[in-house]
């Protein structure tokens, strides 16, 4: 689960922090914490070293990208209540310096001197009652009244809005069934009830695009973000790309994280610098098992690294609402900062890669561009728009969905089929060993430094313009 809902108003609480339990547990954690909220990526990486390996972590948390993607996102985090605390284990509520979104944090030590973590598990949480204002509290006591009226509101929505009007019926149907058998009646807490709305109007839509979210969102007179601040967050988010590593043999690995929005034209400049950087590969290999998804036109921006001088058509997204359709092409960059149409591509995926995550290789693959190696995809290819009900309550109702110019379909329900089935933990070894075996090389051996999942490593080329990414 991903933290931040970027509607949620913030809180300006005065609770003081309590103290961390003076245990191998409670040293451990305050550690990571003091790291982690520094929010500098060799600060994280000198902790993780001696004392955190990464594989011990949750998701959001389980790579150097997606920790400082979090660290940067949150402001850092608040220590706010100790749960429960022993010599080897620790559960506390942290709070994000940035918004009033609550975190459960469950950490493990070993029992043996330096106490390296076991486990570490973060999660977003619903905001305990202590910590909300009184119209908070209030906003999220459920009466049969209310719960009436976010139905009443959430059945237009769906009706309105959503890609499939038969489907949008049987879900009204359904919600109004359960509303009359009294399911809903024990739901007086908001964030429960949306959270039972949404796996009702799943159970029959099977869409992991649609929800009802509960949490306040901006007046429509707030001013919307700056350029800047837009920016200093892509940056952040090193623009949603890991970063490269040269494995023996001159093949790349390039991790993407998600696609974000590429409309300015500096977030598309260090876009291209990065894909710039595998550019000379003898063979590539794009690792989107993480990828949570994101903005079709930057799907297609960065495809245009992948292909020749021509424009490929990659997808249409329709909008059955106004019957419109808008066609995604390639924009073929500098043939010098290019990898190209003719050297081998492999893309990795999960079956936690979802939607804008998904229709890179699901349009590579149509394309015959890429290998496709790892498990099933999540199966998401429709895409929401923010239904608002009311100041505390907004619904996510797909109202578009892409269609491939090449299949005449898309993953939706479906997932992206891989070329090559394997357990995504075990994809880049076996899109590696293929890329050796096309490129003629022989099969790996030696014991020399190692990087992406045991694969020898080569200096990896340096960045010579780290002002327009921003790195630290």
């Amino acid at each position: 689960m991903k933290f931040g809902l970027p509607f949620l108003s913030l809180l300006h609480l005065t609770t003081t922090s309590p103290t961390l339990p003076h245990t191998p547990a409670g040293t451990q954690f305050a550690q990571w914490l003091s790291a982690f909220n520094s929010g500098n990526a060799t600060l994280l990486a000198i902790y993780h070293n001696s004392s955190f390996p990464y594989s011990a972590a949750s998701a959001d948390v389980a790579t150097p990208e997606s920790e400082l993607l979090l660290a940067r996102g949150t402001g850092g985090f608040a220590l706010r209540r100790l749960e429960e605390s022993h010599e080897l284990s620790l559960s506390v509520l942290l709070q994000e310096q940035h918004s009033p979104q609550f975190a459960s944090v469950n950490i493990h030590v070993v029992a043996t001197p330096p106490h390296v973590v076991e486990s570490f598990e973060i999660h977003p949480t619903d905001t305990p009652d202590e910590f909300l204002t009184p119209e908070e509290r209030e906003a999220r006591r459920m009466s049969a009244e209310k719960r009436e009226a976010v139905l009443e509101d959430l059945s237009q929505c769906l009706e309105t809005w959503y890609i499939s009007p038969g489907l949008a019926a049987r879900m009204v149907a359904t919600l109004r069934q359960k509303q009359e058998e009294g399911a809903y009646d024990n739901f007086t807490y908001a964030p429960d009830f949306a959270r039972v709305l949404t796996k009702d109007m799943c159970a029959v839509s099977h869409d992991l695009h649609l929800r009802i979210i509960f949490g306040r969102h901006p007046e429509s007179g707030d001013p919307p973000p700056s350029k800047d601040k837009i920016l200093e967050m892509l940056r952040a988010m090193r623009f949603g790309f890991g970063r490269s590593e040269w494995l023996d043999g001159g093949i790349a690995v390039l991790p993407i994280l998600g696609f974000v929005p590429s409309d300015l034209p500096e977030a598309k400049d260090a876009i291209s610098e990065i894909m710039a950087e595998v550019a000379d590969a003898a063979a590539l290999v794009l690792d989107l098992r993480k990828n949570g998804g994101g903005h079709p036109a930057t799907v297609s921006w960065v495809s245009g690294f992948l292909f020749g001088d021509e424009k490929v058509h990659l997808n249409d997204i329709y909008c059955p609402h106004d019957n419109r359709t808008e066609e995604y092409w390639t924009q073929p960059p500098a043939p010098e900062t290019r990898f190209g149409l003719h050297k081998p591509l492999y893309v990795l995926v999960s079956n936690t890669t979802i939607s804008g995550g998904e229709e890179l290789p699901y349009d590579l693959q149509a394309l015959g561009r890429a290998t496709i190696v790892g498990e099933t995809t999540a199966g998401a290819a429709n895409l929401p728009r923010a239904c608002e009900i009311d100041k505390w309550w907004v619904g996510l109702v797909p109202s578009a969905y892409a269609i491939n110019p090449v299949t005449g379909r898309n993953w939706e329900a479906v997932g992206v089929e891989p070329d090559v089935k394997v357990m995504a933990g075990k994809a880049l070894k076996e899109a590696v060993r293929r890329a050796r075996e096309e490129l003629g090389l022989p099969p790996e051996g030696g014991e020399n430094e190692k990087g992406a999942e045991g694969h020898k490593l080569t200096q990896r080329p340096l960045d010579e313009k780290q002002h327009v990414l921003g790195e630290t």
